[in-house]
């Protein structure tokens, strides 16, 4: 699905498809938070998560307003991919790369908030059955 995308919008003609990309990879990262559990923002486990987890786990849950170039940016901080808007459009010059690496992008920064989150919660005890005995 994803590569279809990429491939559709080589073929199109202009960059319209490019504003497509980028919904779809925020519709991943929205698959991908669920599939990792982490904690809705307004949640009572997002609230005990220290401030540099609230602030990594929240990039992952754009509000609905989002800029979603400015969004997409944000994981680019060198804009490898030249990132740029044109209107309601979303330009880049390495259209069959751009939803591939920018998954991966945001999956690699996923994957170390996660695992930030488990060590968290095994300093602060979550889980921990030995207080029972």
């Amino acid at each position: 699905m994803v590569a279809a995308g990429s491939v559709v919008t080589k073929f199109a003609s202009g960059s319209l498809l490019f504003l497509n990309d980028g919904k779809l990879i925020k519709n991943k990262v929205n698959f991908y938070c669920k599939q990792l559990e982490f904690p809705d923002p307004d949640s009572e486990e997002f609230k005990m998560l220290s401030d540099d987890l609230q602030r990594r786990v929240k990039r992952f849950h754009p509000r609905p307003d989002v800029d979603v170039c400015e969004w997409l940016k944000s994981f680019d901080p060198d804009n490898t991919f030249k990132l740029r808007k044109r209107g309601k459009l979303i330009m880049t010059k390495k259209p069959l790369k751009f939803v591939y690496r920018f998954l991966n992008f945001i999956l690699d920064e996923m994957q170390a908030a996660a695992l930030a989150i488990l060590c968290e919660a095994a300093v602060r005890g979550d889980g921990d059955d030995s207080d029972s005995d």
